[in-house]
């Protein structure tokens, strides 16, 4: 049965900021890499979610930990637009596992 918990910091000042997201667990998808009768992968077929909480890609069991660490700066247009450029800094356990890059156009409705 898939558990653990997670731990969201969030700093801004002025329109920048970081935000710092820490998850202890087992994996949350532990059906992510079997196949259905037919040979097909569930993946992101059966999951929505973020695919960096599988915590063990390698089918072991056990509990880890995933941290992503994200640098962002948000600049508002008026009081309906917002727009964000983020990079992303992803860790699994004591290691480093990659960086991604984020452009997000925000609309208040």
């Amino acid at each position: 049965m898939p558990r653990g918990f997670e731990v969201d910091l969030k700093a801004r000042k002025w329109n920048f900021g970081v935000q710092n997201k820490l998850f202890y667990g087992t994996d949350m998808m532990p059906y992510y890499n079997e196949s259905d009768n037919t040979g097909e992968k569930y993946g992101t077929r059966l999951y929505f979610g973020d695919p960096f909480y599988r915590i063990h890609d390698d089918g072991s069991t056990g509990t880890g930990s995933y941290d992503r660490l994200q640098l962002f700066y948000e600049q508002p247009f008026g009081k309906w637009l917002k727009i964000r450029v983020a990079a992303m800094f992803h860790f699994h356990g004591l290691n480093y596992s990659g960086c991604s890059q984020q452009v997000v156009l925000k609309f208040n409705l």
